[in-house]
């Protein structure tokens, strides 16, 4: 028998399951605060927020094969017809799964951060700085294409600070200037070793 790889392009027939359960918590506290007495109505706001994933995903992949004795005549047929029903039949085509050890994952991530801000208006300048800290864990267990196990497992804690200034230059006119700084974390299945088919381009 023949063998192929179970993609949109040849036929193939894709199946997954997908389960994500999420757990999040959070508090957020705001409170007016008189440190300079020559500044009023400045605030200060802290917060805390956690958020807890488990995630199972399951693939199955079927390529179409066709016969060793099936007629060329079958073979270029046109899309529309090829795979009509009669034409899957063990002396034409067939469809075997080709679902490896590398098409499924388990994992967990777990988001924890707190945070503290002052907003500090003065004159015509308003200040809004503060300051974030995020604990971020990832986990993921799978197998590659050998079988052999793949592990990933990742712990990162980042402050990440940020500033708002705003300068009223008149009632209608704002000059604001800003600085802050984020993090780009990888999606679970962007750890994983399953292949994905992006089916615009079926790459």
């Amino acid at each position: 028998r023949g063998y192929t790889t179970g993609n949109e392009a040849v036929g193939g027939r894709f199946f997954s399951d997908l389960s994500d359960y999420t757990r999040g918590f959070g508090a957020d506290i705001e409170l007016p605060v008189d440190f300079i007495k020559s500044i009023k109505s400045s605030k200060v706001k802290f917060g805390v927020l956690g958020n807890i994933s488990n995630r199972n995903y399951r693939a199955r992949n079927f390529a179409p094969v066709a016969n060793l004795n099936a007629s060329y005549d079958l073979i270029y047929l046109g899309p529309d017809s090829i795979f009509m029903p009669e034409n899957i039949d063990p002396s034409k085509f067939s469809y075997y799964e080709i679902t490896g050890e590398q098409d499924k994952y388990e994992a967990k991530q777990n988001l924890y951060s707190g945070y503290l801000m002052f907003d500090i208006p003065y004159k015509k300048i308003r200040v809004v700085a503060g300051a974030r800290l995020e604990s971020f864990w990832q986990r993921l267990y799978s197998k590659d294409f050998l079988g052999d196990d793949v592990t990933v497992s990742q712990l990162n804690n980042d402050i990440l600070p940020s500033v708002n200034v705003t300068y009223q230059l008149s009632d209608k006119i704002n000059i604001r200037g800003a600085y802050s700084k984020s993090v780009s974390r990888p999606e679970l299945r962007e750890l994983s070793p399953v292949a994905y088919v992006d089916w615009s381009t079926f790459i």
